[in-house]
C-alpha cells in the first residue's frame, strides 16, 4: 500500500449543522454546495473531512484543482500533487449549530432539483452533495463519485 502524502490547503469552508427530526447530524455548506448526513457528531465532522478530501482528488485528477483553488483564494503548502491516489488533503472547516428551519430545509443535490428533509425521512436519505460539476454520493464513511 502507497504511503498517502498530506496535502494542507490554505483556506477555510464553512458549514451551518443542525440534528434533524430522525436525530442524525445534518452540515450544509453553501459556498461549495455541499450536504453531509451523519449519525453522530462526531461520525458528521470525520464525514466533512472525507467529502472535502474526495472533492480535491477528483478535482485533481481532472485536472480543475488548480482553478478550484484560485477561485477560492485558497493555496496549497507545498507542491502541487500529481496523482490524488497518492493524497490525503486537508481544508480547514468552521462550524456552526443552528436550528432547523421548519419542517422542510433545503439540501444540495443535482442541478435543478431540490432535495428535501420532511416529517420521519431522514433516515431514509442517502447523502447527497454536489460539487464543481460531479455528484457525490455519501453514505457514513463510503463515497462513490458519479
Amino acid at each position: 500500500m502507497a504511503v498517502l502524502t498530506l496535502v494542507r490547503i490554505d483556506g477555510q469552508v464553512p458549514w451551518t449543522c443542525f440534528r434533524a427530526k430522525g436525530g442524525n447530524w445534518v452540515a450544509v455548506c453553501d459556498p461549495l454546495k455541499l450536504t453531509v448526513q451523519s449519525d453522530s457528531w462526531a461520525d458528521l465532522m470525520e464525514d466533512i473531512g472525507q467529502t472535502l478530501d474526495a472533492l480535491l482528488k477528483d478535482l485533481l485528477a481532472s485536472q480543475e484543482l488548480p482553478q478550484f483553488l484560485k477561485d477560492h483564494g485558497w493555496t496549497i503548502s507545498g507542491p502541487m500533487p500529481s496523482r490524488p491516489e497518492d493524497v490525503r488533503f486537508d481544508l480547514p472547516f468552521l462550524t456552526a449549530i443552528t436550528e432547523p428551519h421548519g419542517p422542510q430545509r433545503h439540501l444540495h443535490q443535482d442541478p435543478g432539483t431540490e432535495l428535501h428533509l420532511q416529517d420521519g425521512t431522514e433516515t431514509n436519505i442517502s447523502l447527497a452533495t454536489k460539487g464543481h460539476n460531479k455528484l457525490y454520493l455519501c453514505s457514513k464513511s463510503r463515497f462513490a463519485g458519479r
